[in-house]
């Protein structure tokens, strides 16, 4: 997969901290699922200010595949054809001795919409699953300001993210 970006405390205005130890190296398996309508499943982080598209780390004994397809299931309750590569973003989160590599594809809808079950963590972060036009994605990922040092990494990843998938499906409609 074609890396199209690597994103360092400088790209978020963060000063770089340098603390002593070993990074974690970190796998995540991302997805624009897109419904029937052209609509988007994008989660509301409202208690980090931030919205994110589907997605999460790679498990023990999981490929990018199964792992995609858990994520996709978990946060969305629905299942997904991925059609789409969109690319690679390789995030360095030095302040927390992080390197975390993000596979990002894009996926249709298979069948009908269910129910998310999101863990007590993202409970805490206020996730809620909204299907929306990409052109409002668009709109609120670029509205959004998080102060926490993750959530900076995450909104700046998944926002490039999802203007990628726009390009594409852009492409894929001529």
């Amino acid at each position: 997969m074609k890396l199209l970006k690597e994103i360092f405390n400088a790209d978020i205005n963060e000063v770089d901290q340098k603390p002593e130890g070993k990074f974690r190296e970190r796998l995540a398996a991302r997805a624009v699922l897109i419904d029937e309508d052209g609509r988007a499943a994008i989660i509301e982080a409202k208690n980090i200010k931030i919205h994110k598209i589907l997605g999460g780390g790679i498990e023990k004994g999981e490929n990018i595949e199964l792992a995609l397809e858990r994520e996709i299931l978990e946060e969305s309750g629905c299942k997904g054809d991925v059609t789409h590569e969109v690319g690679m973003v390789i995030e360095h989160r030095s302040n927390i001795n992080l390197k975390q590599t993000n596979y990002c594809f894009i996926a249709n809808l298979v069948g009908k919409k269910g129910q998310p079950e999101f863990t007590k963590k993202e409970q805490a972060e206020g996730f809620e699953l909204v299907w929306i036009s990409i052109d409002e994605a668009l709109k609120r990922f670029a509205m959004d300001q998080p102060i926490e040092y993750s959530a900076k990494f995450q909104q700046h990843r998944d926002n490039f993210f999802l203007n990628e998938a726009a390009k594409i499906l852009k492409q894929r409609q001529k």
